[in-house]
């Protein structure tokens, strides 16, 4: 039997991302686009320009920090309402939240060419993987054991007229790789770090919610051409699920 899923999702941020909602069916195996702007593009740039802002300018505050300072924070939350429909472990529903607290700083200090970004989860609820279906791959993307975890920790700098940058600090690897932009439209966690390294490695691997100690190197070859390199360390959590609880 196929396990059927319904799933009602919502995503708000007081800092940067309009509130948007979006409900749709799902088959194991199959996913849908929803209209309104994806999940998987806030998560990996909750503080990107092109968002609106749910609490607007806050009387020039906002653009004043960011013009003086080069600095954005973002407070973000997204909530997933899960339903198993048929099949899988057991009938029921969940509910499952992230939170995402991000600041992120461009130019700090005078510095120039230089960009700073801190980021931490708050996971809350029970995922719809370990608790109804059962699989191997969790069903939503922002699935993982309950708690805090602190994600991105990098600072990069930006070198001949920023077509080189060096970054060092701390990040997932399907923040930069291993994510096509148009993937981000799904809920389903298959479009994205590949399952098979996930299940295998420890700790799910370089991968959310772990970001892992990392080096990556980026030059611009042409407008059209970007070439990138990156070290990251695998870190042993035998804590962690990535399926929640």
């Amino acid at each position: 039997m196929r396990t059927k899923l319904f799933c009602l999702t919502a995503w708000f941020s007081l800092a940067c991302a309009s509130g948007a909602a979006v409900a749709q069916t799902q088959t194991a195996g199959d996913a849908a686009a929803p209209e309104a702007a994806s999940a998987g593009s806030l998560l990996s740039d909750p503080c990107s320009d092109d968002l609106g802002a749910l609490t607007g300018d806050w009387n020039g505050v906002r653009a004043r920090l960011a013009k003086d300072q080069g600095v954005a924070f973002c407070l973000q939350e997204q909530s997933e309402g899960w339903a198993n429909l048929a099949g899988g472990v057991r009938r029921g529903a969940v509910y499952t939240g992230l939170t995402t607290a991000s600041v992120k700083a461009t130019d700090p200090f005078g510095l120039e060419g230089v960009t700073f970004m801190l980021s931490m989860f708050q996971m809350h609820g029970r995922g719809a993987t370990a608790n109804l279906t059962g699989n191997l791959q969790t069903i939503g993307n922002t699935e993982a054991t309950r708690g805090f975890k602190l994600y991105n920790l990098w600072i990069e700098k930006a070198l001949l007229g920023g077509d080189l940058t060096i970054r060092v600090g701390q990040e997932g690897a399907n923040d930069e790789f291993m994510l096509a932009k148009s993937a981000a439209s799904f809920i389903n966690s298959s479009f994205g770090f590949p399952a098979s390294m996930a299940l295998s490695l420890p700790s799910g691997g370089p991968n959310y919610p772990l970001a892992t100690p990392m080096v990556r190197v980026q030059y611009k070859v042409s407008p059209q051409i970007v070439a990138m390199a990156a070290r990251l360390y695998i870190v042993r959590a035998p804590w962690v699920s990535l399926a929640g609880s």
